[in-house]
């Protein structure tokens, strides 16, 4: 399909900045940008008045890469609510895991698709899931025509490693209905649901293969210090004993990094991928973002699970990564990062964490994900910097369209999902009412 979009302030990145087109045009033709512009084109006429399927005009919104959803379990929506204020721990060994236990694939397959609706009205164009059920969760991610990367589970109870490799092949070799929209990484749950023999297995598989590794690091400082108790060593100098760092990847939630380990990230080219609305709610604790930022460690973001956060905002996260780390920063600066650099977090550098050039910024050639933000909402007047009003005023409620792939999804509170939105809600809840009762 052929979509423009005139009229449009669109976000660039270049040369490792951001900067804004006002009065811009865009072009989707099928599944990528084909063209963006403005009126100093010498074409702009020409180009403006040729036949397109559909014309949007922005009226001044701002088109901008769609953010990138980092670490996630998508079909957690079910534990939405159902158990909160607990240690981390308790709070997975006796809420979630029992529970878990009795999922379906069919309920994961609907619970996943709740975790949809709630990405696109946040501006969210990927997900990265770490769950079990994985053909179904993957079902609902193409039947909606949502991009996923399936961040493997592996932990020692699933008995054979070789799993991963085998996900690793089918997974990034589907056929069919949006079999484009999906890919799949080496990974493990974490350092305390192995143990050496499977960590050994893993590392080999990922050397084979010399592609990136992923897991729960350092989540919390109970899981850091029965780590060191085991091993002598901290979670991240442990998997990087065993040489999984060896080819970058990044380690999911990375709350409780020593400077060693922040240097062990930075020379390994590791991302750390914050969680804060899920480390905050669950008390697991602060992440050291001005020392991180000091040391030059790459960073993306994600959500976790509904389940912890409770909800899946990029927004939220936006504001709480550049705020809630500074109050602990010992010299109280507020200036030791940035909203930009926040925001860069949240898109540009999801992309690179998972090496996805194709969709990192709006550019001619790469696929068509992006967001249109109503700069027309209060929270985005008035205008003197976008960048800080998406990260510290920003909400739901300015996204006013989710592209992914070329296809609107989301446009003014409207889904284009494959599945009506009162189809997926009353089902879900059915599902989760057979559930409850078998407990």
């Amino acid at each position: 399909m052929s979509i423009l979009f005139k009229n449009a302030r669109i976000l660039k990145f270049e040369d490792e900045n951001f900067n804004v087109l006002n009065d811009a045009c865009l072009i989707v033709n099928g599944k990528k940008i084909k063209k963006i512009f403005t009126k100093e084109d010498k074409n702009y006429k020409k180009t403006l008045d040729a036949s397109y399927e559909r014309v949007i005009d922005c009226k001044g919104n701002l088109l901008m890469p769609t953010f990138k959803n980092c670490h996630a379990h998508s079909p957690m929506t079910f534990l939405r609510s159902m158990r909160d204020d607990l240690p981390l721990r308790e709070w997975l060994f006796e809420n979630c895991f029992p529970k878990e236990a009795l999922l379906t694939d069919d309920d994961v397959y609907w619970y996943t698709y709740i975790a949809i609706l709630e990405y696109l009205a946040s501006g969210i164009g990927l997900s990265v899931d770490m769950y079990a059920h994985k053909d179904a969760y993957v079902s609902a991610f193409r039947d909606a025509g949502f991009r996923v990367i399936i961040s493997h589970d592996f932990d020692e109870r699933n008995i054979d490693p070789n799993i991963i490799e085998e996900d690793y092949i089918k997974y990034n070799n589907l056929k069919g209905k949006n079999a484009d929209l999906v890919g799949a990484r080496f990974g493990v749950h974490s350092e305390y649901l192995n143990n050496d023999k499977t960590i050994k297995q893993v590392a080999d598989i990922v050397h084979r293969y010399k592609k990136p590794f992923y897991a729960h690091i350092c989540e919390t400082k109970r899981e850091t210090d029965e780590c060191i108790a085991r091993h002598k060593i901290t979670p991240v100098e442990y998997f990087d004993k065993f040489g999984l760092l060896d080819y970058g990847g990044a380690g999911y939630h990375s709350v409780w990094l020593t400077e060693n380990d922040m240097d062990i990230y930075k020379k390994k080219n590791f991302y750390a991928v914050l969680n804060l609305g899920s480390n905050v709610k669950l008390a697991s604790g602060t992440i050291n973002l001005p020392l991180m930022f000091k040391k030059k460690v790459n960073m993306a973001m994600g959500t976790d699970g509904a389940a912890s956060n409770n909800n899946l905002n990029f927004f939220k996260e936006m504001f709480l990564a550049s705020s809630v780390p500074k109050l602990n920063s010992e010299d109280k600066d507020l200036t030791s990062y940035k909203a930009e650099e926040i925001f860069k977090i949240a898109t540009i550098n999801g992309a690179r964490c998972f090496d996805m050039p194709e969709i990192e910024s709006l550019e001619e050639g790469k696929l068509a994900d992006l967001v249109m933000i109503d700069m027309k909402n209060p929270s985005m007047q008035p205008i003197n910097n976008i960048i800080t009003n998406i990260v510290y005023s920003g909400s739901t409620a300015c996204v006013k369209l989710t592209m992914i792939n070329g296809k609107i999804l989301y446009e003014d509170g409207k889904y284009n999902v494959g599945e009506k939105v009162d189809t997926i809600y009353k089902t879900a809840e059915k599902l989760k009412n057979q559930l409850l009762a078998k407990l």
